[in-house]
C-alpha cells in the first residue's frame, strides 16, 4: 500500500513539473499554435502564482537621461551665483550607502522639477493656440508662479540660497531661479566615438523674489 502511495505521489509531482515547464515556455514562448490552444490555462495558473515576469525583470531598460534640478541666486547688489546642483551630493551620499534614506531624499527633490515640468505642460496645454510668442510665454509664466508646485519650488531654492550664501560668505540672498535640465546618457556603442557628447535639454523657470526665511 505504501509503495503504491509512494509511486501515486512521484506521479503527481512529475505531473505538476511537466506542467509548470511547459506553462512557463509557453507563457514566455513567442505565439504559437499550442500557446492560443492553452492560453487561458496558462495565464490562469501564471498569474495568481506571482511568476509573471519576463526577461525585462532581470534586463531592465536602461536609464536614457539623467535629471538634474539646479538653482541660482543673486545676492543685494546685483551679482548672481553660478547654478549650483543640489542633488549632486545627494547622488553620492545615496550611491555610496544604498541603505541610507538619502535615496528618497534625492527622489523628493526630483520630484520637485518633474511636478514643475507636468504643471507648466498643464498649463500650456489649456492656452489658446492663438496667444504666442512673448505674450504666451508671460502668461504660462504668471499661472506658474500662482501654482502650489512653483511656491514649494521657491521656498525650497530659498532654502538652498541661504544656506549657500551663508557658507560662501555672500550677501543676503534677493532673488532665485531655477531650472530642470536632463542630461541624455551617450550610448554604450558611442562613448569611444571622438564626436560624442551628451544632450541636453532644459526648461528655465521664472525667477522670483526669495521666499521669507531666517
Amino acid at each position: 500500500m505504501k509503495t503504491i502511495l509512494r509511486r501515486f505521489a512521484v506521479a503527481i509531482a512529475l505531473g505538476w513539473l511537466v506542467w509548470h515547464v511547459l506553462a512557463i515556455l509557453l507563457h514566455q514562448g513567442p505565439a504559437n499554435p499550442l500557446k492560443s490552444a492553452a492560453g487561458g490555462a496558462v495565464k490562469r495558473y501564471v498569474h495568481p502564482a506571482l511568476i509573471d515576469q519576463r526577461f525585462s525583470m532581470f534586463a531592465p531598460e536602461p536609464s536614457t537621461s539623467s535629471l538634474k534640478f539646479l538653482y541660482r541666486y543673486e545676492v543685494e547688489g546685483g551679482a548672481w551665483s553660478s547654478w549650483r546642483d543640489a542633488g549632486a551630493g545627494l547622488l553620492a551620499d545615496h550611491q555610496a550607502n544604498r541603505f541610507s534614506p538619502k535615496g528618497h531624499l534625492l527622489w523628493m527633490h526630483q520630484g520637485v522639477a518633474r511636478n514643475l515640468v507636468r504643471q507648466m505642460a498643464e498649463i500650456d496645454a489649456a492656452l489658446p493656440a492663438a496667444l504666442r510668442g512673448p505674450p504666451r510665454t508671460r502668461e504660462l509664466h504668471r499661472r506658474l508662479m500662482e501654482t502650489p508646485d512653483y511656491a514649494l519650488a521657491r521656498r525650497y531654492v530659498s532654502d538652498l540660497a541661504r544656506d549657500e550664501a551663508r557658507r560662501s560668505g555672500g550677501g543676503p540672498v534677493c532673488r532665485v531661479e531655477f531650472l530642470y535640465a536632463a542630461v541624455a546618457c551617450v550610448p554604450f556603442s558611442q562613448r569611444s566615438q571622438p564626436d560624442a557628447a551628451q544632450r541636453v535639454e532644459y526648461v528655465k523657470f521664472p525667477a522670483a523674489s526669495v521666499f521669507p526665511g531666517p
